[in-house]
């Protein structure tokens, strides 16, 4: 999971005379009456699946699940995900589903998330210790369910566990093992608490899951190992200089730095391996250079300048 910052909402989300302005009336109407609250609303939702919105929410996290970093761009459609749910919300203590949830944020963006279907719908999976059902649904844990809203702007008042990819420095919370395992960082306190529940409610210790994160490392590991060794190759031998070297340390730089682009598939086991490995080299390589596209990398000759300048002075 990384932190991505979302932009201004699409156009359909904003129109005066939109879907979304319409229902957003409705919903603040029927929570106008006292009598309403704490019920189901019977009002149903479409702004959220306009064009636009999902375009938007594709292009937001290029095209993979905001929990799994698992891309779906070639294998599944997006399910358009409620950070907090709409119609209801599972109660974690008397563990059945409990009215309204949060209808009057089911158009909004800032709850809007792209989500694999694993991450999203309750189902069986495999997982360390056994069969489990798992995926987000309707859950939103709380820190405690005495909190839970009821009307608009209550939501305000409560303390999620559940981490927002878009809010939360989500990058502080996780660390991986190299059997693909995600973990807490924190070992107690509440990051390690957030950090647990993130991972048991959309299933991010999932058996295939873990397996593609697996993978993924095993590769990375490999380029690593390519890098490191061409650049041992150049300590030992000093006179080695030639553009065609230079050429290869550049290109096995611009590897380990593509696994880094946010619209990679797990960026953020990426970056938790690469940065290390690259951080004596290329110091002058900015946060914002790391995330600019491939594109602009290959068409800026600044940052192979970088890498050729770090190799030298170390």
């Amino acid at each position: 999971m990384i932190r991505v910052k979302r932009p201004d909402p699409p156009d359909s989300l904003l129109r005066k005379d939109g879907k979304a302005a319409a229902e957003r009336d409705a919903v603040m109407k029927f929570f106008e009456s006292a009598q309403n609250l704490g019920q189901k609303y019977p009002g149903v939702f479409k702004a959220y699946k306009e064009d636009d919105v999902v375009k938007a929410i594709n292009i937001l996290f290029g095209e993979k699940c905001a929990y799994c970093e698992s891309t779906y761009r070639a294998t599944a459609p997006v399910d358009v995900e409620h950070y907090r749910p709409k119609n209801a919300v599972f109660d974690e203590v008397t563990k059945k589903l409990k009215y309204p949830g949060y209808p009057w944020l089911a158009f909004e963006w800032s709850n809007l998330l792209p989500s694999c279907i694993d991450c999203n719908r309750r189902r069986t999976q495999k997982v360390s210790d056994g069969k489990r059902v798992v995926g987000k649904a309707n859950r939103f844990p709380l820190v405690s369910e005495r909190q839970r809203a009821n009307r608009p702007g209550d939501e305000k008042k409560e303390d999620a566990l559940l981490l927002n990819p878009c809010e939360d420095a989500v990058h502080e919370y996780f660390i991986y093992e190299e059997m693909g395992v995600i973990l807490p960082r924190a070992k107690r306190g509440a990051k390690f608490q957030r950090a647990l529940v993130t991972i048991e409610v959309v299933g991010l210790h999932r058996a295939g899951l873990v397996g593609r994160r697996r993978k993924h490392l095993k590769k990375v590991q490999r380029d690593i190992r390519k890098f490191q060794n061409h650049e041992q190759l150049l300590r030992d031998n000093p006179g080695l200089k030639g553009d065609a070297v230079m050429k290869q340390l550049d290109e096995l730089v611009d590897t380990l730095l593509e696994y880094l682009e946010p619209d990679e598939e797990y960026t953020a086991l990426s970056r938790q391996f690469i940065e290390p490995v690259l951080a004596p080299f290329l110091p002058a390589l900015s946060s914002k250079a790391r995330r600019s596209s491939t594109a602009e990398r290959r068409r800026d000759g600044s940052r192979r300048t970088s890498a050729r300048t770090a190799r030298c002075s170390a």
